[in-house]
């Protein structure tokens, strides 16, 4: 994964994404973030959405 999109209903909700994303995720190689706050999502009870953006290495490619 190399970068992550959160969009919120209200940025007071991030220390809960935060700590969510560190339970899934190694918090020393966080990928790039961006977080939005928007107006609403597809309904009153979505408070975020995620949108993810990884790369899968071609096979054979050497690792880092």
């Amino acid at each position: 994964m190399i970068k992550l999109t959160y969009f919120v209903t209200d940025v007071a909700h991030m220390p809960a994404v935060r700590a969510a994303r560190d339970a899934f995720l190694d918090p020393a190689r966080l990928p790039a973030a961006s977080a939005v706050q928007v107006a609403a999502l597809m309904g009153p009870e979505f408070l975020m959405e995620i949108e993810a953006l990884a790369v899968v290495p071609e096979e054979g490619a050497a690792s880092a």
